[in-house]
């Protein structure tokens, strides 16, 4: 729905207006003064926050700027994290993607795994963790740190031991009513 609020040529022009029920949304991604596709870092925590909210979750969210140590040690806890990027090098920030992984390679770059969001063919995709500037360049990072969760649903081995023993104590009542 909100691609449909905000795209000049949405892929379906006939879904409603966006009800704040996208994490877009939430960042107010393409929203004046927005360009289409970008997102501000004044909404990132914010946005972190009320979209887990809404989907009953609780965390706690913060901006830092870029620091590689700061992003592992995040990354290493299983935290959420985004990063805003500069995705042409010209200097400005345009995107947020999330962040699934991180790789220091044998020649001593540094290198961060996103989704890309973009388009269409959305993928998974390293690039190296260098400054604005630089395609894909991070500047800013926005992590996220769960706070209470919603209760957990049970597995589906769990529900089937649940109903085993159901049917084993309605066994034992009925043995001890004779």
């Amino acid at each position: 729905m909100h691609n449909a609020a905000y795209d000049s040529t949405p892929d379906a022009g006939s879904v409603p207006e966006s009800q704040w029920t996208s994490i877009a949304d939430w960042f107010r991604t393409s929203v004046d003064p927005q360009g289409y596709g970008s997102s501000d870092l004044a909404y990132s925590d914010d946005a972190f926050e009320g979209y887990a909210k809404y989907r009953a979750y609780e965390f706690d969210s913060w901006i830092a700027y870029r620091n590689w140590n700061t992003f592992v040690a995040q990354m290493n806890l299983g935290n959420p994290v985004m990063f805003l990027v500069d995705l042409d090098a010209d200097g400005s920030l345009d995107r947020y993607v999330p962040v699934f992984g991180h790789d220091e390679r044998d020649d001593g770059t540094l290198w961060y795994a996103c989704y890309t969001t973009w388009s269409e063919d959305e993928s998974l995709q390293s690039y190296q963790f260098v400054g604005a500037g630089n395609v894909w360049g991070v500047e800013c990072m926005t992590f996220a740190k769960p706070i209470s969760p919603p209760d957990p649903v049970p597995e589906p081995a769990t529900m089937l031991l649940l109903a085993s023993g159901l049917v084993g104590l309605a066994g034992l009542r009925r043995k001890f009513k004779k």
